[in-house]
């Protein structure tokens, strides 16, 4: 798709993201003695999300509703842009690109979309603009914290940069799908 990429601010710190991932406490202690409760490395990676906008129709609300894609996982959920705070490229990152067409990433809105309907979070009388404006391929934040595990393997947990939420295992795969068919080249020995 030909839309402008940006990059959105990573609002957590690598503390922080440690912590969302820390194992419980009898965990620790039991993994202390295997030697795999040590972090092995930070880092922040960017995973390309599509953000649409839809005019709403029938709503006291004239602002719409903002969707965002998910490129990697395929699925979609609402975002504020108002809290979405861009910068820069940062130093040195490498994009993971956009793996969607437009009529697929549209396609995904508004199968989101009609799943909120069907919860009835819109009452009936709104209706949503035919055709979404495409604004950004959004370079968005996460948190991969790698620690060791059994034998010579190594694991990996992913932290939302934005929110400091846990990602869970479909964001896991949405890493392993980006790594596997976008293939940057990420720095492995860079620690935040």
């Amino acid at each position: 798709m030909d839309v402008p990429t940006v990059w959105a601010e990573c609002l957590v710190n690598s503390t922080e993201a440690q912590s969302v991932l820390r194992p419980g406490i009898l965990k620790r202690f039991l993994l202390s003695f295997s030697g795999r409760s040590n972090v092995l490395k930070i880092e922040i990676i960017h995973l390309p999300f599509c953000l649409l906008h839809y005019q709403l129709e029938g709503s006291k609300s004239q602002q719409g509703i903002s969707i965002l894609v998910d490129g990697y996982r395929r699925a979609a959920r609402h975002m504020k842009e108002e809290e979405l705070s861009l910068t820069r490229r940062p130093n040195g990152v490498e994009e993971f690109p956009y793996p969607l067409g437009r009529e697929e990433t549209v396609q995904i809105a508004r199968s989101y979309l009609s799943s909120l309907r069907m919860a009835r979070t819109f009452s009936p009388s709104v209706t949503f603009g035919r055709e979404p404006a495409i604004k950004h391929i959004i370079q968005y934040p996460f948190y991969v914290v790698y620690r060791r595990a059994g034998g010579c393997s190594v694991k990996f947990g992913m932290v939302d940069g934005l929110t400091g939420k846990r990602g869970g295992t479909l964001a896991n795969q949405a890493f392993l799908s980006a790594l596997y068919e976008g293939k940057p080249r990420l720095s492995l020995n860079r620690n935040h």
